[in-house]
């Protein structure tokens, strides 16, 4: 049981012009595994993660979810196996508490076990009692974590992490790195994209590093990052 990437590719055109976002990636994602995208802005990092669920057309290649293609799979169905967080916070006048009750609606046709909020919540080190707050009057890094604790309580097989602001992994980086391990423990995969040396050092054991589209570099996350294997693993408060 895996999800698989073969040769994934996507070009747009612009005023009668051809644009590469991202050329003939491949890999393979076991349950509890992970898989870092790195490269600078424009590298084609969320290009990848919104292809894979279906949001943006692809033009080559193929994605699979246990040996079957996801156009035949439907992509309601493999896209409540494969979740996408995007890079946006929680926002309005709904709280996390009233958005997991609707994320659990929608995942009714999952049969699988999934935590409850509270357990998730407490991994991301999210304080309990602002969990029935208004998302608008939560501080914005607080915000951004709800939403990713919204969607790794929505308990997918497979979570797709698009880059979390900098100015929210700066002040949320431990906690942001725990709750992401708790959920690898429990053989969630998770493919993240990021910029963020120590979190991705922290919550992946491969990585790729793209730049313009392009493959540059692929290996051991502590291969090809300096002082990977260094960074702390304390639990936050």
């Amino acid at each position: 049981m895996a999800l698989v990437v073969s040769e994934l590719a996507r070009v747009v055109k612009w005023a009668d012009q051809e644009r590469v976002l991202f050329d003939l990636l491949s890999f393979e994602l076991p349950p509890g595994g992970s898989l870092g995208l790195t490269g600078p802005a424009g590298a084609g990092k969320s290009a990848v993660l919104r292809t894979i669920v279906g949001l943006d057309d692809k033009s080559h290649g193929t994605i699979q979810l246990d040996g079957v293609a996801a156009e035949a799979l439907g992509w309601p169905k493999f896209r409540a196996e494969v979740g996408f967080a995007p890079s946006s916070p929680l926002c309005g006048d709904e709280s996390l508490k009233s958005w997991n009750i609707w994320s659990r609606n929608f995942r009714a046709q999952a049969t699988r076990k999934v935590p409850a909020l509270e357990a998730v919540a407490e991994e991301f080190g999210f304080p309990l009692a602002l969990i029935a707050a208004k998302a608008r009057d939560l501080p914005l890094p607080l915000a951004h974590l709800a939403a990713i604790v919204l969607h790794v309580r929505m308990a997918p097989r497979f979570l797709l992490l698009d880059e979390p602001p900098p100015e929210v992994v700066r002040e949320l980086r431990d906690r942001l790195a725990q709750g992401l391990r708790s959920a690898r423990a429990r053989g969630m995969g998770l493919l993240l994209a990021s910029r963020d040396e120590l979190l991705l050092a922290e919550t992946t054991d491969e990585l790729v590093l793209l730049y313009d589209g392009n493959e540059q570099a692929r290996g051991r996350t502590s291969d090809i990052i300096p002082g990977a294997v260094a960074v702390t693993r304390r639990r936050v408060p």
